[in-house]
């Protein structure tokens, strides 16, 4: 049975969603907009379409939208100044029954029905049943018609499995991440030094000398093969370092972080992280201090280093 509510909530439904209509925005021009009506069973006797109607079409689409998705009392004037170009008026029928009507004939009374459903949903009490879909990639609008008003996707079987299987995800990352956590005991706490390959290794030393400013740590050691690379200093806890390679669009080597006092060579053998070799004694921002490669989800590279004692380091020399 097609009640007033259901058809009200059919129309400011099919409005939100007409921008992504297939084939395009329903509200882009004469022929789609025709299309549109057609779908609502609105009569086109007399329907001509010009480019003031849609844009009026369109106001009322992103009004009632920013009303739905954020309310306000400046979302609340937006579709307030809109809705004032439906023209409505106050008629009473032969039967003394007043009601609300378009002023305007034709065409232009278009926008009054949307207006109209606009008021019905809100005298019935379901305009707050007019939603947007939940998940992230989707802005579809429905209209929930749950008893407890708290349907959250356009789609339990595409945009509500999607989400619960993504806070499921989540939820198992968490709890993996607090159990690598308290396993590692490891805390990031400052950055210590970036390695950037490059193609020209005195051109790219001049070039951060010259225009930013860096001062040179181990260059005249490198150049007389002292050192396997040179490095220039940001500031007292923090170089860069400066590796000969060819051009790949790939220039970052990997980029270092320093961790609180953690036993880099437990973390190794726990396999919570993976890593890339052992930990070893290699050469940062601060000195000679204990390293462990891991990487990242995406295979990206990065140095966890500190400057104190490993508890179940072997004993070896310095590198």
């Amino acid at each position: 049975m097609i009640t007033r509510t259901s058809e009200a909530a059919s129309r400011i439904v099919t409005l939100l969603n007409s921008e992504s209509a297939v084939g395009g925005d329903a509200l882009r021009d004469p022929d789609r907009f025709k299309d549109f009506c057609t779908s609502l069973e609105i009569d086109q006797a007399e329907l001509k379409v010009d480019e003031t109607l849609l844009a009026i079409m369109r106001d009322l689409r992103a009004a009632v939208a920013n009303c739905i998705e954020e309310p306000s009392s400046k979302s609340s004037r937006a579709l307030e100044h809109v809705s004032a170009k439906a023209q409505l008026v106050m008629r009473v029928d032969d039967k003394g029954m007043p009601m609300l009507s378009s002023a305007a004939a034709g065409s232009a009374s278009i926008p009054a029905l949307f207006v109209l459903a606009i008021a019905a949903l809100s005298e019935d009490g379901a305009w707050s049943r007019i939603r947007l879909c939940d998940a992230p990639e989707c802005s579809t609008a429905f209209f929930d018609s749950t008893r407890s008003r708290t349907r959250r996707w356009c789609s339990m079987a595409t945009c509500g499995n999607r989400a619960k299987v993504s806070e499921h995800r989540q939820k198992k990352v968490q709890r993996m991440t607090r159990g690598r956590l308290s396993k590692s005991a490891m805390r990031a706490r400052s950055f210590d030094h970036l390695v950037l390959n490059v193609s020209d290794v005195e051109a790219s030393l001049v070039w951060y000398m010259l225009h930013l400013g860096l001062e040179p740590v181990r260059v005249d050691e490198w150049r007389r093969g002292e050192a396997p690379f040179p490095s220039l200093r940001i500031n007292d806890s923090a170089i860069i370092d400066f590796l000969s390679s060819e051009r790949s669009g790939e220039n970052l080597n990997h980029f270092c972080l320093v961790v609180d006092d953690a036993d880099l060579h437990a973390l190794h053998a726990s396999g919570v992280i993976e890593t890339e070799g052992e930990p070893r004694r290699l050469y940062g921002a601060r000195g000679i201090g204990w390293a462990l490669y891991v990487l990242d989800p995406d295979g990206n590279r990065v140095e966890l280093r500190h400057y104190g004692e490993e508890p179940s380091a072997p004993h070896s020399a310095s590198k």
